[in-house]
This record gives structure tokens, C-alpha cells and sequence, in this order.
């Protein structure tokens, strides 16, 4: 994940899944949301591949995916 990258090089990016991550690990809810995220997973993944798919279940899988990256990090970010 790019933006995950880029922020464990300490690489500050003006994003809005970026931001919503940081308003997350300020409240400490990064990880109870990445659990919550991960059961939703297959869901939106099944919305994403419909004929319909929603930008709102793309910013969750998203989120999802910044969450995992960086839960794998050494340098809490």
C-alpha cells in the first residue's frame, strides 16, 4: 500500500483516507475499527465487484487495507 509507505517514511500526505486514519489513532479506535473492517471485508469486496459498486464500501476496503499495512509496522505511525 503506497500510502502506507509513505507514512512510515514519515512522508506527511494531504489524503482524506490519511486523515480520517489519523482522527482514528488520535480517539484509539485504529484497532477495534481494523476488526470490525476485516469481518466487513468480503462484503464489500462482493459490493466492489457487483455491477453497482459503492465509493463509500471503496474508501472502507480502503481503510481496511491502510489499517493492515500499518498495524504490520514497527514504528507506530
Amino acid at each position: 500500500c503506497n500510502l502506507a509507505f509513505l507514512y512510515r517514511s514519515g512522508i506527511n500526505v494531504e489524503a482524506r483516507i490519511g486523515a480520517f486514519y489519523q482522527k482514528l489513532k488520535r480517539m484509539g479506535l485504529n484497532r477495534p475499527v481494523k476488526s470490525g473492517l476485516r469481518l466487513l471485508r468480503p462484503l464489500l469486496r462482493r459490493n466492489l465487484l457487483s455491477a453497482n459498486p459503492s465509493l463509500f464500501f471503496l474508501d472502507l476496503y480502503k481503510l481496511s487495507i491502510l489499517l493492515e499495512e500499518l498495524s504490520w509496522s514497527i514504528i507506530d505511525v
